[in-house]
């Protein structure tokens, strides 16, 4: 699992560099200090690093810089010298607070400080008004910081993996805000200040103490992608099958009996995965859902399918393994059955 995460991150890391094209890149601090006014991307992860190499602190053109995967305990207070940084990961290091300072990177656009052991942030952080990526995953922190529910340009934020158990009134002044994720956190309940964000676009709410969907989760008309994955759901709110914009759905490791068959109304829905529930009984009605690739149906107690799933419009992959059917349908057989 290490190794998926640290690939992972990387991959995200390359995601927002190869917007920069050909700038001038650079894999050494010996190579970015000789070249101090021409370097503009410095990508020194998994380099051993036990302090911020200050030296490069003379790149005054540097935009991209990558210092995830070391061992960085602390940020130089003259960190506000690279004027035109825009790009900052710090993932994966041993940072335990963050200098006033680095809410003086006004070009800021990208930040990533998952996996440290951060608890909180400076006041000023609200301060970083371009700031459109925020990742704090794999945290201490017990609560969102004020300051970042002050940040107007904020578009993701990633916030899994800490022990947050509500969202404060304030996180709804995050009107940019189209990704959030609390996955792996201490949510007892879906965060109702969530429904006043209308403009939210992905939800990862997965590996909490979540037992109920709200009914008026069908405000949310423009979400593309909710996961609710290992939870505490014994059940589908109609009202879930009104999202329209719905094309990734992930319920697996719940509690859930029942499918409702309103689920056909989800005529975006690409993904579906209701995994590891207890459900018997699949209605024909989820045969028919228009743009559905993959249905995963695995780890259930669900002894037949209906013979509608012989013509689904788009399906190509089904999981249907750990349930109670003795043999594979053979009208399943145009597909590919994990």
């Amino acid at each position: 699992m290490k190794h998926i995460k640290i690939l992972l991150s990387f991959f995200f890391v390359l995601i927002s560099v190869s917007s920069y094209g050909q700038k001038k890149s650079f894999r050494s601090v010996s190579e970015a200090v000789a070249n101090s006014s021409s370097v503009e991307i410095l990508d020194l992860h998994e380099e051993g690093l036990n302090s911020f190499p200050s030296e490069i602190l003379v790149c005054s053109n540097l935009k991209v810089l990558i210092l995830s995967d070391n061992n960085i305990s602390s940020l130089p207070s003259d960190l506000n010298r690279l004027t035109k940084l825009e790009v900052l990961y710090l993932n994966n290091n041993k940072l335990s607070d963050l200098p006033d300072e680095v809410s003086t990177l006004s070009q800021l656009k990208v930040l990533a400080l998952s996996d440290n052991k951060l608890d909180a942030l400076p006041n000023s952080f609200q301060r970083l008004a371009g700031l459109q990526e925020l990742s704090l995953s794999g945290n201490n922190f017990s609560e969102i910081p004020k300051s970042v529910c002050k940040l107007s340009s904020l578009n993701s934020l990633d916030m899994s993996k800490n022990s947050i158990s509500s969202l404060p009134d304030e996180f709804s002044n995050l009107l940019s805000l189209r990704t959030i994720n609390l996955g792996s956190n201490m949510l007892s309940a879906f965060p109702p200040v969530l429904l006043q964000m209308p403009e939210l676009q992905k939800i990862v709410l997965d590996r909490n103490q979540i037992s109920s969907i709200p009914p008026t989760i069908n405000v949310l008309q423009k979400l593309n992608a909710l996961y609710l994955a290992y939870n505490r759901l014994s059940s589908i709110q109609r009202e879930l099958t009104e999202l329209m914009s719905l094309q990734y759905l992930s319920l697996a490791y719940n509690s859930i009996s029942v499918i409702p068959p309103e689920m056909v109304n989800l005529s975006d829905l690409i993904y579906l995965d209701i995994s590891s529930n207890k459900i018997v009984v699949v209605p024909p009605a989820l045969a028919l859902l228009p743009q559905c690739e993959e249905i995963n149906l695995c780890r259930n107690k669900i002894y037949e399918l209906p013979i509608d799933f012989e013509n689904c419009p788009k399906l190509i992959r089904i999981g249907i393994s750990n349930n109670t059917m003795l043999s594979v349908p053979t009208f399943l057989s145009k597909y590919i059955i994990y």
